[in-house]
């Protein structure tokens, strides 16, 4: 797939897998802003490396494990 932009903000989410962005390795901005999940573990974002923009403003995030952002290197804006 080669969406650039996923907007999932004000969706009632509450945990993301693992496995949930494997195939986005191209996507550039997601928006998960006011979102109900509250752990970002390390795999999760691991395949999104072309992201350069991340929105998590008013999420209910308790828990970023250590490497959560460790293959971002084009990440711009959070």
């Amino acid at each position: 797939m080669h969406h650039s932009m996923w907007n999932l903000a004000e969706t009632p989410i509450t945990l993301i897998y693992d496995s949930a962005f494997a195939s986005l390795a191209n996507l550039r901005s997601l928006n998960l802003a006011d979102t109900l999940f509250t752990d970002l573990n390390d795999d999760v974002l691991e395949p999104l490396t072309g992201l350069e923009t991340l929105d998590l403003s008013g999420s209910m995030i308790e828990n970023v494990y250590d490497f959560a952002f460790e293959y971002m290197a084009n990440l711009q804006t959070l």
